[in-house]
């Protein structure tokens, strides 16, 4: 309960509160009495997670950008720039299942820069090329650059590239 998880407890309180409960109001009252400053800012990004989850995909696309931004802005060897990462790698995911296409591309950049998982360039291809098969020209061209850049396969970032085109 909200005892064992107090920053997730504040995180759908606060959701709860913008959406008009009563409860939620005087519990994130309560709550912001309790802790102190530092523990408010830490459960921010839970509070985006909720938020974003009781959202659509393009919500939930948002939060995930913010927090690969968060993670690029705080560097990726603090505990904190992983952490975004991370959370940015969890969000994109579910971006995908519920159909976000751009989220393919976000989660293929953080298979090539190894934020928040391991690097993996196949991992990255066969996002992109999901992305394209729904329609993504993004996925496309992005697809098309990393035959280029990344394995040095001209024919194939020409076929990717093509694809591009006819699908933007």
């Amino acid at each position: 309960g909200a005892s064992h998880e107090p920053h997730l407890a504040y995180a759908w309180y606060c959701a709860a509160d913008q959406r008009g409960s009563l409860r939620g109001a005087a519990e994130v009252l309560a709550m912001r009495m309790g802790f102190e400053r530092a523990e408010l800012q830490a459960a921010q990004p839970l509070l985006q997670l909720v938020e974003a989850a009781l959202g659509n995909g393009s919500r939930l696309y948002q939060t995930g950008r913010r927090s690969y931004e968060e993670g690029q802005a705080l560097g990726s060897e603090s505990a904190a720039g992983k952490t975004r990462f991370r959370l940015a790698f969890r969000v994109f995911e579910q971006c995908v299942r519920l159909g976000e296409v751009r989220a393919f591309v976000a989660l293929a950049r953080l298979h090539l820069e190894g934020a928040g998982v391991p690097s993996s360039v196949s991992r990255a291809a066969s996002t992109l090329q999901r992305g394209a098969q729904l329609g993504s020209g993004a996925a496309a061209w992005a697809l098309g650059r990393l035959y280029w850049q990344h394995r040095s396969d001209l024919a194939r970032a020409y076929q990717w590239f093509r694809i591009a085109q006819e699908l933007s």
